[in-house]
């Protein structure tokens, strides 16, 4: 072997792991399902840069996932900062570089106003608990309709895309105990 073809093939060895071509275990393709098994802390950008949403996602051999989702409406010192809290248990598909979800049902739907009088609270909390129903059937609708594009970049971080509703997620592994791997 040449110097020159020696020099090419060490220059591949070194380039193709960390572009993802040489380890099957950062193909989309390669075991993806297993790839996605865990507890994963995800951090959703939306268009609106004053939406802030962070999820938790775990995902079980048997198909189903739980997500805790936190979603933050304005800035802390608005009057009407809004913080939604919610989980969520649905089942889930990975076609190739698609993920779907269905049967996504949200659970424990809350909404805190920390800055907002306690008139406004009451009469917000009225209307809420008239439409909570309603809202929440729409949500449960909307992500079952909805697919994910999802990429891994290696074994500990994905990248999720829904192109409808223009919002882009991060998620990391998380460990044992809930460190970000």
């Amino acid at each position: 072997m040449s110097k020159r073809m020696m020099s090419a093939s060490l220059s591949l060895c070194m380039i193709l792991p960390i572009i993802g071509l040489a380890n099957p275990s950062y193909s989309p393709h390669a075991d993806s399902d297993k790839a996605l098994i865990g507890k994963w802390q995800c951090h959703i950008k939306h268009a609106n840069p004053l939406i802030k949403q962070e999820s938790q996602l775990q995902f079980f051999k048997n198909h189903t996932m739980h997500e805790h989702i936190r979603i933050y409406y304005g800035q802390p010192n608005d009057y009407a900062y809004q913080i939604e809290s919610a989980t969520a248990k649905s089942s889930w598909t990975l076609a190739q570089e698609t993920l779907h979800y269905g049967n996504h049902q949200f659970h424990n739907y809350a909404v805190r106003m920390p800055n907002a009088n306690k008139d406004d609270l009451e009469q917000a909390s009225i209307a809420l608990q008239k439409s909570l129903p309603m809202v929440q059937d729409m949500m449960n609708n909307d992500i079952n309709k909805r697919t994910f594009d999802i990429h891994f970049i290696n074994k500990k971080s994905f990248i999720m895309n829904d192109v409808d509703s223009q919002i882009f997620t991060t998620c990391h592994k998380q460990g044992l105990f809930g460190f970000i791997l």
